[in-house]
């Protein structure tokens, strides 16, 4: 009898057997739950961080508006009255000398209909033109007792010579970058100073942050407490600016892990 075919079969039947079970112990048994992948344990926490910078630019907005019956002398008046306050600004000189790299520049020109009061029996009727000329005065120093003199003089200026609207004054830097990457980097390290201190109430060791994000706000500075400003000038008193400092505040969310 051929003893071969029977050793075949069993090695071959060995071989089965073994696939079989390397296969169950790949798998766990029904109802056995696979086994849970281990999460990144991490803390999440937002830092903030405020830079003050002095102002190094002063822009005034300030209008001319004129009205007459006739659009012709309404536009006329109004180009006049401009002018004239153009000349006077260019002209003023601040602790003997002019004042330097100051701008100008017409922001718009609006021109607008003015109608009489609606009557019970008739419609209203336009009874003239309201001419507006809104334009900006630029003014550079790095000396902001200075920038604020010059700026209070240009206002003192204009409001003698015909502007009779004042939309703001701000006091600005022409350049924050600086100040704004600083203010981020105050900001993330108060953000990890926070997270520390989550961590030691936790009682674990903060690791490598794994994710960052954040801007800077640059907040002006706006003085509008010029509401009466030209009924102020009609009287005779001067109009004092104090040129505050500038905030770059900075707000950043840092994930570590721990």
């Amino acid at each position: 009898m051929n003893r071969w075919p029977l050793v075949a079969c069993f090695v071959l039947s060995v071989a089965v057997a073994s696939l079989i079970t390397l296969q169950l112990r790949a798998y766990p048994p029904p109802g056995e739950p696979l086994a849970a992948k281990e999460e990144k344990r991490t803390v999440y926490t937002s830092g903030t961080a405020t830079v003050r910078v002095k102002p190094d630019s002063a822009r005034l907005f300030l209008s001319v508006q004129t009205f007459n019956k006739s659009l012709k002398e309404a536009r006329t008046e109004n180009a006049t009255r401009v002018a004239q306050v153009f000349n006077a600004i260019r002209a003023l000189q601040v602790q003997g000398r002019k004042i330097p790299d100051m701008k100008m520049k017409t922001v718009n020109v609006d021109v607008s209909l003015v109608y009489s009061r609606p009557g019970e029996e008739k419609a209203p009727e336009v009874v003239g033109y309201r001419v507006t000329n809104s334009f900006t005065v630029l003014l550079t120093d790095n000396d902001p007792e200075l920038l604020s003199q010059f700026a209070s003089q240009v206002l003192d200026v204009a409001l003698e010579n015909g502007v009779n609207q004042i939309s703001g004054i701000s006091f600005f830097k022409a350049d924050l970058k600086e100040a704004q990457r600083e203010a981020l980097m105050k900001a993330v390290a108060d953000a990890e100073a926070n997270a520390q201190a989550m961590a030691r109430g936790a009682r674990v060791t903060l690791k490598e942050p794994i994710s960052l994000n954040g801007s800077p706000e640059f907040r002006p500075y706006f003085d509008y407490r010029l509401t009466n400003a030209v009924q102020t000038a009609i009287g005779g008193a001067d109009l004092p600016l104090v040129a505050g400092d500038i905030e770059v505040t900075c707000n950043v969310n840092v994930t570590f892990t721990y």
